[in-house]
């Protein structure tokens, strides 16, 4: 149980991480 929270939490952050990148590129053009 504990470590499927913390692979959802990791799956978030993925997400996010992403979304983060993607905005910073398109800023940095």
């Amino acid at each position: 149980m504990e470590h499927e929270i913390i692979f959802t939490a990791l799956h978030i952050h993925l997400r996010w991480l992403r979304s983060l990148a993607k905005t910073g590129l398109q800023k940095a053009k």
